[in-house]
């Protein structure tokens, strides 16, 4: 499996020395001293090129950076600003200088442009900015490009819906773009992302909100989150990438009319809080789609979780409910542990998919996987370690699934919360060679999060059948037979899909109990979308 995750996880601290003097530019008067200039702002844009420079990514975090030079600009109809490296044309203040500034204050029909090759941060703290024909904040040139969100403070970028220069969104850099910080930052994306650049986008604070009529934050090169609480809203994708998306940590709300997060090469997700709760297809990699663990929350109108070349789940949680297919790679699928639960649709999609050029496998090794979906089932392959089961019939929504051993002992008990026509089951309840049963209806007297019971017991139901375990996949039932059982769940009540309760810590080895399968992670951070769509006039807050 090819990773890249290079520079886009945490590197080690490293302090970067900046260069005492400007960057030459034909057109600004450096400022020499720190007294304060105050500029009276015309109504206009300068025309600016984009540069082609591209800045070597040196560090992921600006808290250990040595800053030689700072600054503070204050925005009004009269901008005023001390420090070296400032120059205003209009409502245009430009940075020739490295260093931190502090910006405050409202800019209307303005931007703040970075022209420089060396680090600079700009440190919001209360700043509304708008432009009608261009972006919000252009980094044209810089070695990094860092956004502080100061703490306690609400910062907006809107821009225009057609542009005067090179840009592709209200916040754009053409070098890597690191955003840190605990404040807040609303970004509106009229012409096209929200947040865009050329190189690495790095996020590891800040409460960001994205609304934006094409992508939410869009990049040529590889996205990485790390922290920070991520809202968007966008006509096309919530995250793209020309390139690798790497999630570790942080809290990702998103409604999307295409993709939930698109990679055009690899996504990894090895932590953090997604919840897709509108999307085409929730989470697409073009290569290798990689879960090592965090908890993703998908609802998509196609595919919940798709990939070109391979899937692979070593950890983490995924809860979906979909049309197309739940897991759906191109090529290989390996499932070595995590918690995984998918409804997708009863059609000709499959709860689980593999490539279907011949020569792909799907191997389980560990983990729990309840996915519901068309009568689609796949071969499972007989290198797996551990057993699987294909439950096979027509099951109505809300229909309550046993599946116990010979001595009677519950194995796991689940409801559907969709119509489907086949059940992949599998974990490491089930005993290669040992003998299991099927029952549907019934009651149960446990808790239920998600379609899936803990504690409590089974009163039974009609029996579908039996079965031997195999590392290759079991079949019980029969594909097409209609109607098993009924609906139930102890108290005449729809099984709910809950709210996350806990402590946010994932179950060992993608383990749950064998009466149940346990609570899931919690969620963290402080989400205020939570709500996904249910059949119904049911709701479901999360």
């Amino acid at each position: 499996m090819r990773k890249k995750l290079g520079s886009y996880l945490i590197s080690s601290a490293i302090i970067v020395s900046l260069m005492l003097t400007g960057c030459s530019n034909n057109n600004a008067e450096v400022n020499e001293s720190n007294t304060e200039v105050i500029v009276t702002t015309k109504d206009s844009n300068s025309a600016i090129e984009a540069s082609s420079t591209k800045a070597v990514n040196t560090s992921t975090s600006s808290e250990n950076l040595v800053f030689s030079n700072s600054g503070t600009i204050t925005l009004s109809e009269t901008i005023s600003f001390t420090g070296n490296g400032i120059t205003v044309d209009g409502s245009t203040v430009t940075i020739t200088k490295g260093g931190d500034y502090t910006i405050s204050g409202e800019l209307t029909n303005g931007m703040i442009v970075v022209d420089c090759s060396e680090n600079v941060q700009l440190s919001l703290d209360g700043v509304r900015i708008t432009n009608s024909d261009g972006p919000a904040i252009y980094f044209q040139n810089a070695k990094n490009a860092y956004i502080n969100i100061l703490d306690g403070t609400n910062n907006e970028l809107v821009d225009g819906s057609e542009y005067s220069i090179d840009a592709k969104g209200t916040l754009f850099s053409n070098d890597t773009l690191v955003i840190n910080g605990t404040g807040k930052l609303n970004v509106t994306g009229n012409y096209k992302h929200g947040i865009a650049g050329d190189d690495d986008i790095l996020i590891n604070g800040g409460v960001l909100t994205v609304t934006a009529v094409k992508d939410g934050i869009h990049t040529n090169d590889n996205i990485t989150v790390s922290g920070g609480e991520i809202n968007i809203n966008s006509t096309s994708d919530g995250f793209e990438s020309e390139t690798d998306i790497v999630i570790n940590g942080g809290v990702m709300n998103i409604s999307a009319g295409d993709d939930g997060i698109h990679a055009t090469t690899d996504l990894t997700i090895n932590g953090g809080t997604i919840n897709v709760n509108k999307s085409n297809e929730g989470l697409e990699a073009k290569n290798i789609l990689t879960v090592n663990g965090g908890s993703s929350r998908v609802m998509a109108e196609d595919d919940a979780l798709n990939t070109g070349n391979e899937l692979i789940m070593n950890g983490g949680y995924i809860y979906a409910e979909c049309e197309g297919d739940g897991l759906d790679s191109n090529g290989n699928m390996t499932i070595n542990g995590g918690i995984c639960v998918v409804y997708s649709g009863n059609n000709a999609n499959g709860p689980i998919d593999i490539g279907d050029n011949g020569g792909y496998t799907c191997i389980i090794n560990g983990g729990t996987i309840i996915a519901s979906g068309g009568n689609m089932p796949i071969s499972i392959s007989d290198k797996s370690t551990q057993s699987s089961v294909w439950i096979n019939g027509q099951l109505e929504k809300d229909t309550l699934v046993n599946i116990q051993d010979a001595n009677g002992n519950e194995v796991n008990s689940f409801t559907i919360i969709k119509s489907c026509s086949s059940i992949f089951y599998s974990s490491s309840g089930l005993k290669n060679g040992e003998s299991y049963s099927v029952f549907t209806g019934g009651s149960h007297s446990g808790t239920v999060t998600d379609g899936i019971y803990s504690g409590g017991a089974y009163t039974a139901g009609t029996s579908l059948g039996s079965f031997t375990a195999s590392n290759s996949s079991s079949n019980v039932g029969e594909a097409g037979f209609g109607g098993f059982g009924g609906k139930g769940n102890g108290n005449g009540n729809r099984p709910g899909r809950g709210q996350f309760n806990g402590n946010g810590e994932m179950p060992q080895n993608g383990e749950f109990p064998q009466n149940g399968m346990g609570e899931p992670p919690a969620m963290n951070g402080s989400n205020s979308m939570r709500e996904f769509p249910a059949e119904g006039n049911d709701t479901i807050n999360y």
